[in-house]
């Protein structure tokens, strides 16, 4: 996932302090699943067989994810420039299949750039960290909710996407070196400077305007219990079913 931390609010003992993590273009939030919203509770594997969905893809969502190529590529070096030009060629040709109202040659274009990064991740070609990174972005932007990896600890979060944002459905568990503890309910617990440097490569905290996003989504599509207070959409985020 454009695949957030935020430090966690309290109120009053029935909203316990959330911590979520945004992917550069989309809000991500390490919060617990509201009702109303796909459950994810179960483990879904996701590998080849499974098929992109176009009613959720955007050329937004393509735009984004060429962003991050270019960034990925020019700032850490770790994409070569062919692949990484491949890879632009093949998002930019499903966008002008989209903007022509084509969404068949859409999906079946990012399905076969899916299948060929998963090749490339397993014979090593392309380094693990932006291998799985490029891949969950194209299964978070089909709305599959992926399973994300933590390649730091190996700790697995699970996912959910929310409007056209997607977020962590679970709390942060990364120990910093300094500024973080566990608490006694077993959540991680962040100074602002640790959380900032807590999120997962690829990862960032949320900014203002991209969680009033959120709850804007929340209340105008009724999953704040009808109302539109904090407490509302609070209650909502924590629902475990």
């Amino acid at each position: 996932m454009k695949k957030k931390l935020f430090e966690k609010k309290i109120i009053e003992g029935m909203f316990s302090f959330v911590l979520a993590i945004v992917l550069i273009s989309a809000s991500f939030q390490a919060c617990q699943k509201d009702e109303f919203l796909p459950n994810t509770d179960s483990e879904t594997e996701f590998n080849q067989s499974n098929l992109l969905k176009s009613a959720t893809i955007s050329t937004g969502d393509i735009d984004a994810l060429i962003v991050k190529i270019e960034q990925l590529w020019a700032k850490y070096n770790s994409l070569e420039s062919g692949w990484a030009n491949a890879f632009i060629v093949k998002l930019e040709n499903a966008k002008k299949s989209l903007e022509k109202g084509n969404e068949k040659a859409a999906v079946n274009q990012l399905h076969a750039l899916l299948n060929q990064l998963e090749d490339l991740l397993s014979d090593g070609t392309i380094e693990t960290s932006i291998g799985e990174l490029i891949i969950f972005d194209l299964k978070a932007m089909a709305g599959e909710n992926p399973i994300f990896t933590d390649l730091r600890d190996n700790h697995e979060y699970k996912t959910i996407k929310i409007g056209d944002q997607v977020w962590m459905a679970e709390d942060l568990a990364y120990n910093t070196l300094s500024g973080s503890v566990t608490s006694y309910y077993g959540a991680h617990l962040y100074t602002w400077d640790a959380a900032k440097d807590a999120c997962p490569f690829g990862w960032h905290l949320p900014s203002y305007d991209e969680w009033n996003n959120l709850c804007e989504f929340l209340i105008n599509n009724g999953y704040a219990y009808g109302g539109s207070s904090d407490i509302m959409i609070a209650k909502a985020l924590a629902a475990t079913n």
